[in-house]
């Protein structure tokens, strides 16, 4: 009997263990730093088309139409969401940092920082 109790307090041990890993796992890459790399999406397409010529600007680049895509992105979230996109732009590839408000302020994303020279390669970190 007690080889099966301290075999059921082992597993018992082993589960707690490996719940709080993933737990802490889960919590620590989500708190504080940005997110994993993510496909664009609707929203993050919407921001950076109607910031386009502010992140040109910033990033002393010239692009057609056809070349204005978002290929990848992290957030971060402060008081509201920042943004890194890595944007392509046909020659080369720019990295932009946005900054979308909480919704109650009503205010308009905005660009905080926008750079070109960068490649397909290129990894995407904060500016």
């Amino acid at each position: 009997m007690g080889t099966l109790k301290s075999w059921i307090l082992n597993l018992i041990t082993t589960y707690i263990v490996n719940f709080y890993e993933i737990i802490t796992k889960i919590t620590m890459t989500t708190c504080g730093g940005h997110s994993e790399l993510k496909e664009p999406t609707e929203e993050i397409n919407s921001i950076v088309d109607a910031l386009k010529e502010a992140i040109l600007g910033a990033a002393g680049v010239s692009v057609g139409e056809a070349a204005w895509s978002v290929v990848s992105y992290t957030s971060q979230v402060v008081a509201g969401t920042m943004f890194m996109a890595k944007i392509n732009a046909g020659t080369e590839h720019i990295h932009a940092k946005i900054f979308k408000p909480l919704p109650h302020t009503g205010a308009d994303p905005e660009l905080k920082a926008a750079k070109g020279g960068f490649t397909a390669e290129s990894d995407l970190t904060p500016l």
